[in-house]
């Protein structure tokens, strides 16, 4: 799609002040009109999201209005009225802005959302509406990776879903969902291909590794499942259960927003959507033990460990049993270099972790130096063990072989000396700038959405690792070093701003009708008018 670049420039003082900002867009709208004299204002530019016609476009993605004549204009636009709920509720009235642009002068306009919100200071993109607050995806509905949409499958008469054919009908209320949602119904899967109405939509049946039902039972509930969308519904994709988790290659993939954001029978059309800009994600770090030796070690130190001699240490990953890891030291005994003591150690962990039987089968741990001590990290980013799933790192002594946690080992402490294992946690919203002493924003532990569908990670990077649909609330994204990762989820909905661009029926959260006029008595003016879509 073309490219639009928007500059302001400002001269003053000898300085200049540039901002710019790009849209890719598929349509340009030129408009040029004179507007009479008089006291009557003419409508001049309409947006309608459901309508075609002279001088009638869908919305904006960049808007300006150039005063290109003599005499000033007198610009009003229409915009629907709303009030804070939960959700946020439009009303039938329609007030105007009302401004002037006198000659030479333009207003330049980012896009064409624009509201009346009351008489309050409260948000029109959060009000009294829904909104995440660092809410742990795996913990929603208590591990039970869906929830309830609220619809159901009926028709009365007990043929709600009947068959196992490739493609049937649901009867039920379609304004809960969108095409290509992912719905649960029991436990088959099914995707949202076609709405027929606002009473039935036709689905694929049999997804993600499950099976068409040759019936469902008549009422049963309409799932909105949030497993992870690159493996099948059930999948355990790292531990002894089922957790919201990227996998193996740091992707996540779902085809809608946790089951939030979805609430039928608001303003926005039945599906309240995110509020763009309100997405944030914030990951686990990863469960770790270090051995602190007397004097902090650099690379070419020596470990004083028997050069060709086997050597043992416990350690339990995750969910993983205790399980003895041997290893045997080469002609380099020093922490670092080739055939070094660390790659040893780290080569056993991984061998380990890929043989079949082993009880680190699938649990990688790996070993490094980091800051003068000897540190041992689970590969994951899942949450803190909870005795039933999670991530974790402990150290033991060897259970057989030369054990190297012991006093006689090298410089190696006994186990009893080891530093306390770290277990994974949540990065702080808030940290401490070391010069001020002042509180900042923690920018770069999360991933945020840039108000146009992207997701950037780290914030402020720049770098795009994914999408998020702002009306269905679907997310995918691939970070490469967030294996096996637990997030915690930020995003407002139910409010006036959320989801699609409403523009008609007067109860829209987007510029309405612009009407101009020639404010002076005498002489018409001119007015142009540059939209993209």
């Amino acid at each position: 799609m073309p490219n639009l670049r928007t500059n302001v420039q400002l001269n003053y003082q000898g300085r200049v002040l540039n901002k710019a900002y790009n849209r890719t867009y598929s349509e340009s709208n030129v408009i040029k009109k004179t507007l009479p004299t008089g006291d009557t204002m003419l409508p001049i530019l309409k947006f309608d999201e459901t309508a075609f016609g002279e001088n009638t476009l869908k919305e904006a993605k960049a808007l300006t209005f150039c005063n290109e004549g003599s005499a000033s204009i007198e610009l009003s636009m229409s915009i629907a009225q709303w009030t804070p709920g939960t959700p946020d509720a439009n009303a039938s009235s329609v007030p105007k802005i009302v401004t002037i642009l006198h000659p030479g002068e333009s207003l330049p306009l980012p896009h064409g959302r624009f509201i009346n919100y009351g008489t309050g200071v409260t948000s029109a993109c959060r009000g009294d509406g829904g909104a995440l607050d660092n809410t742990l995806a795996s913990s929603l509905n208590s591990g039970n990776l869906y929830l309830d949409s609220g619809a159901n499958s009926t028709d009365g008469a007990g043929t709600d879903i009947t068959g196992s054919a490739t493609a049937t009908r649901i009867y039920t209320d379609a304004d809960y969902f969108e095409i290509g949602d992912i719905v649960r119904v029991t436990n088959e899967i099914m995707e949202v291909t076609a709405k027929d109405g606002s009473a039935s939509m036709t689905v694929i049946r049999g997804l993600f590794g499950t099976t068409a039902a040759s019936d469902h039972a008549d009422g049963d509930d309409i799932l909105f499942p949030f497993f992870n969308e690159y493996h099948e519904f059930d999948k355990a994709l790292k531990g002894s259960s089922q957790l919201a988790i990227t996998d193996g290659l740091g992707r996540w993939k779902s085809s809608n927003f946790f089951g939030k954001a979805r609430t039928a029978g608001v303003a926005t059309d039945g599906v309240a959507g995110l509020v763009p800009g309100s997405v944030a994600f914030t990951f686990y770090d990863k469960a770790y033990q270090e051995v602190q030796f007397a004097n902090f070690i650099q690379g070419g130190d020596t470990s004083s460990l028997s050069a060709s001699t086997a050597y043992a240490f416990d350690i339990t990953v995750g969910d993983s049993a205790a399980t003895t890891v041997s290893f045997t030291t080469g002609t380099n005994v020093n922490f670092s270099g080739s055939g070094s003591v660390v790659s040893k150690i780290d080569e056993a962990l991984k061998t380990a972790s890929l043989t079949s039987g082993n009880a680190l089968e699938g649990w990688r741990a790996t070993c490094s130096l980091v800051g003068g001590r000897l540190r041992f990290t689970d590969e994951t980013n899942m949450h803190a063990h909870d005795g039933t799933n999670g991530s974790k790192i402990l150290l033991a002594s060897g259970s057989s072989g030369t054990d190297l946690f012991s006093d006689s080992a090298g410089i190696f402490p006994a186990a009893a000396a080891l530093l306390n294992a770290h277990k994974p946690i949540l990065p702080l919203d808030e940290i401490t700038d070391d010069n001020t002493g002042l509180t900042k924003t923690n920018d770069s532990a999360f991933m945020i959405d840039d108000g146009y569908g992207n997701l950037i990670y780290p914030a402020g990077s720049g770098t795009v690792v994914g999408k998020v649909h702002y009306v269905t609330g679907a997310v995918s994204f691939t970070i490469p070093g967030k294996k096996f990762a637990e997030f915690a989820i930020n995003g407002n909905y139910d409010s006036a701003f959320s989801g699609r661009v409403i523009s008609s029926s007067n109860a829209g959260n987007h510029i309405e009708i612009v009407y101009g006029r020639s404010i002076n008595p005498k002489v018409n003016a001119t007015i142009g008018i540059y939209a993209f879509r």
